[in-house]
């Protein structure tokens, strides 16, 4: 989707980036369970954060010492206790851990869950949000050309 130039040197959708005084980190979750098609995450909905992930993290975190720090990941990482928990991040602790040492993360966002929710967690705010984009409609045409769906009016 995103490219190989986007991608580090192992293959994850991870970057960093200095706005207006605060780190943004874009941290790849998707797990490394590989689809027959080669494509990584695609068989496995739960999210993962491998060693070198979790340690390009702690670098880009102190690369930004005197910054305020938001992280931006697919997968949800606190347990919310309903039904869509089977969705999150395994094994979260080592990234709450992780984000609990730093002096100032502000906020950390995800996705995946398609609801809306925000809660404190160890004193790191943590944010889900609904479906941000929609897929285009060339995709869409793909897809109901694939399975015979109709448009919907």
């Amino acid at each position: 989707m995103f490219g190989d130039r986007h991608c580090d040197k192992n293959w994850f959708l991870t970057s960093s980036h200095d706005l207006a005084g605060t780190r943004v980190i874009v941290l790849d979750s998707a797990s490394d369970t590989r689809a027959p098609t080669g494509f990584r995450g695609a068989c496995d909905p739960l999210g993962q954060l491998c060693s070198r992930r979790l340690d390009w993290l702690e670098r880009s975190m102190n690369e930004a010492i005197d910054q305020p720090v938001i992280v931006i990941l697919h997968h949800l990482a606190p347990p919310l206790r309903i039904s869509d928990d089977k969705a999150a991040l395994q094994e979260p602790d080592a990234l709450i851990d992780l984000l609990a040492a730093d002096r100032d993360v502000r906020q950390v966002i995800s996705g995946h869950i398609h609801m809306t929710f925000t809660t404190l967690h160890r004193g790191i705010p943590f944010t889900t949000t609904t479906v941000t984009a929609r897929p285009c409609p060339r995709a869409l045409a793909a897809r109901r050309s694939k399975t015979g769906a109709k448009a919907r009016r």
